[in-house]
């Protein structure tokens, strides 16, 4: 069994904190995609249709980012943090855009699936990179900040994805092709966000 090689020498206090700032931004991704789309489940019905297949679009990218997770950090542990990430970003980022250019149900649910494998890695590694780069005296306030990232998505998230939908998604908001779904809006800003 490989292990990752321990540092030498500690990192310095800003090189410390643009790491865990980096992780803990893909953690706000992850963390605001699972609250930002439910308040725009309504739109996204009436644009892709299939109501009955509406539940699995919340519940796959749950489900595959629980499954995903142990997976990622086996690949962590086996290749690498950073190789890890990239491909945890590379997975989110993907399932983006098969969610925004999805022109039906099912193909929205699996592109919630694909970015549900990164996000169970982008909700896994930060814990990771805290526990490999940061000092134990220092770890707790880190992990006070994890939960605010957490709290803070699960405010913001429904209020952007509300917000989307009463002024972008309604007026055709810098939505540059007509056919396609108002759900692409949402899946292609909500990374931005």
């Amino acid at each position: 069994m490989t292990t990752t090689p321990v540092l030498d020498a500690p990192a310095s206090l800003r090189q410390e904190r643009l790491i865990i700032g980096a992780v803990m931004a893909a953690l706000f991704m992850a963390a605001l995609e699972q609250t930002i789309v439910g308040p725009a489940m309504g739109d996204i019905t009436a644009d892709l249709g299939g109501g009955a297949l509406l539940a699995w679009v919340p519940t796959v990218y749950l489900l595959a980012a629980t499954a995903s997770s142990p997976i990622l950090g086996a690949i962590a542990d086996l290749r690498g943090r950073q190789l890890a990430l990239f491909v945890c970003i590379g997975a989110f980022l993907a399932g983006s855009v098969v969610g925004a250019l999805s022109t039906s149900l099912p193909m929205l649910i699996a592109g919630r699936v694909i970015q549900g494998i990164g996000a169970g890695g982008l909700t896994l590694l930060p814990f990771v990179v805290i526990a490999d780069r940061v000092p134990m005296a220092r770890r707790a306030a880190y992990s006070a900040y994890i939960s605010t990232i957490y709290a803070a998505a699960s405010i913001f998230g429904p209020v952007a994805g509300g917000f989307l939908r009463l002024y972008a998604l309604e007026r055709n908001f810098l939505d540059q092709r007509a056919d396609q779904p108002r759900c692409a809006f949402l899946h292609r800003h909500a990374v931005q966000v």
